[in-house]
């Protein structure tokens, strides 16, 4: 997940990680499943770390990252976004978009 403050001011937000693989959710393991806290400063972008949600591939299987930001004060994980969709490949290595299948 990447999150840039366009704003001149520091935000904080609250951020958590999913994913979808064959039409089932999956919640990523750790704090960025269960939602983290950040301040992200005016200009910046901060990215989660890649480590913290990887997920083993399959052959020829559907995968869709699913995520959430929400105000630091906010109690509920309403709103969310969610990625495209890619395909891996039989050979493991060649991946694509659902657009582009």
């Amino acid at each position: 997940m990447q999150m840039t403050n366009t704003g001149p001011d520091p935000v904080t937000v609250k951020a958590k990680l999913a994913y979808v693989r064959a039409a089932v959710a999956h919640t990523c393991p750790g704090v960025w499943g269960r939602g983290v806290e950040l301040t992200v400063a005016p200009g910046k972008t901060v990215v989660s770390p890649l480590a913290e949600c990887t997920v083993a591939k399959l052959p020829a299987t559907a995968f869709q990252a699913k995520a959430w930001v929400i105000t630091s004060s906010d109690y509920s994980w309403g709103y969310r976004e969610m990625s495209q969709t890619i395909h891996v490949q039989p050979d493991g290595r060649t991946a694509l978009w659902a657009d582009e299948s």
